[in-house]
């Protein structure tokens, strides 16, 4: 897990958009079963400072280098992958997208575009602006504007050129795509090598080549991510365990705790 070295948590715009920032430095070794594949309720935005680090969203991996943002829409599944054991430090921005829909229009309209690469004169600009959004006493106005000239940098900055972007191998979108069209159900890594007509050792070759995580901890994680979902919108633990091809109730719960802290009955109440 990430190290937090700063962090400031508040609201925005007369207090009707909650939002908070940090400043995380990552040293830990690699290991594709730690990857976290994650989502949010909230918008995120993912500020690169150090490290050779790269997103997977969607069918494309984006490729971060100083100053580069990935964004993350609420709810929509991403993992960010780092490379090398170094420091890596980069700022999260969290904020409620519902109350400022105005602001983050850009972003919205186009929810294919994931990463943004600013000019190197306001790559420096967007560091500078995220540590200052880190003071506490920093006033109203001036966190008001730095947010919004943030906003306003990333509206105007290259999208996805394809020297930074991947797409991943029409093989992998395909293992995705069986994934996707089966969380409702229970199924093994080797019967989904046997529809798509390859082996089992190359789907977990595949996973570990470009997801950086094994199959197995991948539809695991989706799983719970949707199951998440369902009990935010008020789905029984029982059903939402089903919805997601759980028939151990039991077994559900060990591995929602393990992946999100907290039983889904905790969860769930936490929600509300």
């Amino acid at each position: 897990m990430p190290r937090i070295d700063k962090q400031w948590s508040g609201s925005l715009f007369a207090g009707t958009v909650p939002f908070h920032i940090q400043r995380c430095t990552h040293t830990e070794p690699l290991d594709v079963d730690r990857v976290q594949m994650h989502q949010h309720d909230t918008f995120e935005l993912f500020v690169n400072i150090t490290g050779d680090a790269s997103f997977l969203s969607n069918d494309r991996v984006y490729f971060l280098a100083r100053g580069d943002v990935f964004i993350a829409r609420p709810r929509e599944p991403h993992h960010c992958v780092y490379h090398h054991v170094m420091p890596h430090e980069h700022y999260a921005l969290l904020f409620d997208a519902a109350a400022c829909l105005d602001v983050v229009e850009f972003a919205i309209n186009d929810p294919s575009c994931c990463c943004f690469f600013p000019a190197e004169e306001h790559k420096e600009e967007i560091l500078t602006l995220c540590e200052s959004l880190l003071q506490p006493d920093l006033p109203h106005c001036d966190r008001h504007y730095f947010f919004l000239r943030l906003l306003y940098l990333l509206k105007h900055a290259a999208r996805e050129p394809l020297d930074v972007t991947q797409k991943l191998p029409s093989d992998v979108i395909r293992m995705l795509t069986f994934i996707e069209d089966r969380l409702d159900t229970s199924f093994t890594i080797a019967e989904m090598a046997k529809v798509l007509y390859t082996s089992q050792s190359n789907v977990e070759r595949q996973f570990k080549k470009h997801l950086h995580m094994t199959p197995l901890s991948y539809v695991q994680k989706r799983k719970l991510q949707l199951a998440a979902t369902l009990l935010q919108e008020g789905t029984s633990v029982s059903d939402a365990a089903l919805s997601v091809g759980f028939a151990d109730l039991s077994y559900f719960i060990q591995l929602f705790k393990q992946h999100y802290g907290v039983t889904p009955r905790r969860y769930k109440q936490h929600d509300k």
